[in-house]
């Protein structure tokens, strides 16, 4: 048992204890994320569950076009969502796929309304749309016509929406 001197302290403590067996996540944007940074804070129902380990962009030509899709890669550690420390990353995706398919969806906020730094907010929507998890490496890929349905923005990691 932890005690913490308060309660911003005990949820900052979350990201110190992350496991080896985190899992790595892509959150697809079409918006642009200007303001969303390399560490910023992920929260789940407005607890930090991790933070953004590195964006990028990449071509996805699935509608045989040339778009650039924004890609944000998470580390979420299976502690943080309530699993179990040795949670392997099967046990940890189909958690999260069942959160998705219940509409769970990644949206960009502002950290306050003094400022232009965004975060990402996983939060639970009455989204009608099909979404899907699908792993970091799939994001890095060219999506091609085999690849649409894991690889197009409205199914990629934790499907992403406008804010």
């Amino acid at each position: 048992l932890s005690l913490f001197e308060s309660e911003t302290t005990a949820r900052e403590s979350v990201l110190t204890q992350l496991s080896e067996n985190s899992v790595t996540m892509a959150v697809i944007f079409t918006e642009s994320v200007r303001g969303l940074n390399s560490g910023a804070l992920v929260e789940y129902r407005g607890l930090r569950v991790e933070q953004v380990s590195s964006i990028g962009a990449f071509i996805d030509r699935s509608a045989g076009q040339n778009a650039v899709r924004l890609r944000a890669l998470l580390k979420i550690d299976p502690q943080t969502l309530g699993l179990a420390a040795d949670a392997d990353q099967a046990t940890t995706t189909a958690f999260l796929e069942s959160l998705v398919e219940d509409g769970m969806r990644a949206k960009l906020a502002t950290t306050s309304l003094f400022s232009a730094a965004l975060k990402i907010e996983l939060t639970d929507t009455n989204a009608t749309d099909t979404a899907r998890i699908a792993s970091a490496p799939c994001a890095r890929r060219k999506a091609t016509p085999k690849h649409r349905q894991s690889c197009s923005p409205s199914s990629v990691g934790l499907a992403a929406t406008a804010g």
